[in-house]
Parts: structure tokens; sequence; C-alpha cells
């Protein structure tokens, strides 16, 4: 089944260039996300990964009936 996939593949004209664009975006991606991380304050951080564990007035529940 491999090889059908591999036959049709090397069949298209310039999409070896497709795996670089993917690998690029990944990367802009994951330095992007490793900045906001490095730079936002440890104490919204903290803030964040609480989000769903909090419980206020302006979290709406749902009667499932």
């Amino acid at each position: 089944m491999l090889s059908s996939i591999t036959k049709y593949l090397n069949a298209i004209n310039g999409i070896e260039v497709w795996p670089t664009i993917a690998f690029v975006f990944f990367f802009l991606f994951f330095l992007l996300m490793l900045w906001w991380v490095l730079t936002t304050p440890k104490s919204e951080l903290e803030h964040i990964a609480n989000v769903p564990l909090a419980e206020d007035e302006t979290t709406t529940t749902y009667d499932h009936r």
C-alpha cells in the first residue's frame, strides 16, 4: 500500500516542497510558543492553568436531562 502511495506522490510535480513548507510552519509556531511561554509572567500562566478548575458566577452550568 505504501508503494502505491509513493508512486502517486512521486508523479506529482513540485510536491517535494510541501514537507519543507510544513516544517518551516511547525518550527515558526514552536518558536512563537516558546517565546510566549518564556516572556509571559508566571502569575498569568498560573491563572491560565487554574481556569478549568475555577468556580465563579460567570460559569454556566447546564442541566442535561
